[in-house]
């Protein structure tokens, strides 16, 4: 039975971050490639699962890199849009500060991305899609882009898995508008991926959401770190997994869209909530362990040895 396609449309850019030291003093640059929605389609890839990318990249040489990297995961991206009129979107990171975390800086202001549309071809792919996934990201960064991603997840009303990961970045828009995003995709979806720091950063209670997820017969699974992540089942019953595996991190960005990725893959083959969210966690600690969006996500094979603790280094 094919467990594909998962589609997916949102903003991909070209990354730049110092090969070492601070960006500001920084004399070599390393380029890479990333987005949620495009992190999410490379690492699902990995996993097994047929998926399919869509939005917009310039007619540049970023443009060419974005696109150049998922294909090489073997990512459908034939729903791909060049530009001609603007430029691919790149984000800057820095080196981490005190708090482990990366700063950020982005140029995307007119972006290809932010101005990608709902195509016929992203709607003839989410007619027969098994599975739909966007971002808050989506919603938050342009009105085209916005509408691009509801319609995508109402045209993937009938798919198997349909999911909406909150993401909050509070230097893309402000809190309400996260609220927003969540009020806008939860009538269409059957799970919402958040963690409890993006809730408190959207003005959002945790277990006010979980009611609401309850109310709509909606999955839900909050994240806290190295606490334990509670899941809200469709059939409103709860579960609590505990990470099991903690490092410090050297890259976090992409974490959270690991997770995601791998909670699809695993429920698309019927695996029970806590395995999936177990093997989430396994798949998130691993991308944070290098550098790079997805460069460290694991492939199937190695994340079911991991989950079922059979892994062996030597």
């Amino acid at each position: 039975m094919s467990l594909g396609p998962v589609v997916t449309v949102g903003e991909a850019l070209a990354s730049l971050e110092p090969v070492s030291g601070r960006l500001e003093v920084a004399s070599q640059l390393s380029l890479g490639a990333l987005g949620a929605e495009y992190n999410y389609a490379i690492d699902l890839t990995r996993l097994g699962i047929e998926t399919q990318f869509f939005g917009a990249v310039g007619a540049d040489p970023l443009g060419r890199h974005v696109v150049r990297a998922a294909r090489a995961e073997g990512v459908d991206v034939s729903g791909v849009v060049v530009d001609p009129a603007r430029p691919t979107g790149i984000l800057f990171k820095d080196a981490p500060g005190m708090d482990g975390e990366r700063p950020i800086h982005y140029v995307r202001a007119g972006s290809a991305a932010s101005a990608f549309g709902a195509t016929d071809a992203l709607m003839a792919a989410a007619a027969g899609a098994a599975g739909v996934h966007v971002s808050g990201i989506s919603l938050c960064l342009s009105p085209a882009l916005r509408e691009a991603a509801l319609a995508l997840l109402r045209r993937g009303a009938a798919a198997r898995w349909r999911s909406f990961d909150l993401n909050v970045r509070l230097r893309l828009a402000p809190s309400e508008e996260w609220a927003a995003a969540l009020d806008a995709a939860l009538p269409y979806v059957s799970a919402i991926f958040a963690t409890d720091g993006e809730l408190d950063l959207a003005g959002l209670d945790a277990g006010e959401v979980m009611d609401r997820a309850r109310d709509a017969g909606v999955a839900c699974v909050v994240r806290a770190g190295r606490e334990e992540t509670l899941i809200l089942t469709e059939d409103g019953s709860e579960e609590r997994v505990e990470p099991t595996y903690s490092i410090s991190p050297i890259d976090p960005v992409g974490t959270g869209d690991a997770f995601a990725a791998a909670v699809t893959a695993f429920r698309l083959r019927g695996a029970p909530w806590p395995e999936a969210v177990h093997a989430g966690h396994i798949a998130g600690a691993m991308v944070a362990s290098v550098r790079g969006d997805f460069e460290g996500a694991p492939h199937l094979e190695e994340l079911q040895a991991w989950v079922e603790g059979r892994h062996v280094n030597r």
